[in-house]
């Protein structure tokens, strides 16, 4: 395996946030013998042996990219989930799919995702249920790329990783969801959409969100009523507010 054979395969690695460890324990057909021969620097042998088994194993990684580095590094279907009015078009080897959503944008745009290190929002690969706060807490934390995609490529957009079912099926556990941050929601929110919002006793959740009861409340809304109850909160008890302009999901 060349160096920049090996250099697009630990790109790819690191994207889909994965060692060696679980490369080779992922994939029977890679050894922890070949893993640490690439590491250091014992291509030959290992080229064939790992590249074929690896994009065989994880299907979303194009293997005409790791081979010669043409094309988009990911195959997947990429869906992005809004509200209505679903279209889907075929990009070369990808089909998009794109849905309205009245939080962001009208009509559906011509391009795919793409990942980038230079233009798009940023992707903190963490959870908004566990692991956000060291983003919001901590401006020196960099993102592992940005994603470039034209409805979302504004200002305070960010996008990070959701984990619960309680969104289901329009937001599923382990989509990528793109969310900014609605400084004035005391003021004014629009009732009927979804929201991740953070509590002051630090607790995180990705909601619909509707008039409450009284003045004082909110109810948080799940799409899955058959696993999930909706709950009351009072307004006192949040302290951010983040609009959920969309998702991502590879399928």
């Amino acid at each position: 395996m060349d160096g920049t054979k090996k250099k697009r395969l630990h790109e790819v690695m690191k994207i889909l946030g994965l060692s060696d460890y679980r490369v080779y324990t992922d994939v029977p057909d890679i050894s922890k013998n070949m893993m640490t021969k690439l590491r250091n620097g014992e291509t030959k042998e290992a080229s064939s042996k790992v590249l074929e088994p690896f994009c065989k194993h994880y299907e979303s990684v194009n293997p005409t990219w790791l081979l010669t580095g043409t094309g988009s590094m990911f195959r997947d279907t990429v869906q992005i989930i809004g509200d209505s009015n679903t279209t889907t078009q075929n990009n070369g080897n990808q089909n998009v799919t794109h849905n309205n959503n009245t939080n962001n944008y009208n009509g559906c745009p011509t391009e795919e995702p793409k990942i980038s290190y230079k233009a798009g929002s940023p992707y903190y690969n963490v959870d908004f249920i566990a692991g956000f706060d060291a983003v919001l807490n901590d401006q020196t934390i960099n993102p592992e790329y940005n994603i470039d995609f034209a409805p979302y490529n504004k200002k305070g957009v960010m996008w990070c990783n959701i984990t619960g079912k309680s969104m289901e099926p329009k937001i599923s556990h382990g989509d990528i969801i793109a969310i900014k941050e609605v400084d004035d929601w005391q003021n004014f929110l629009t009732l009927g959409e979804i929201y991740a919002i953070v509590t002051a006793n630090d607790m995180r959740t990705v909601k619909i969100i509707r008039k409450g009861i009284t003045e004082d409340t909110y109810r948080l809304i799940p799409i899955n009523t058959n696993d999930f109850d909706e709950q009351e909160i009072n307004k006192k008890m949040i302290v951010r507010v983040f609009a959920v302009l969309g998702c991502m999901k590879r399928i």
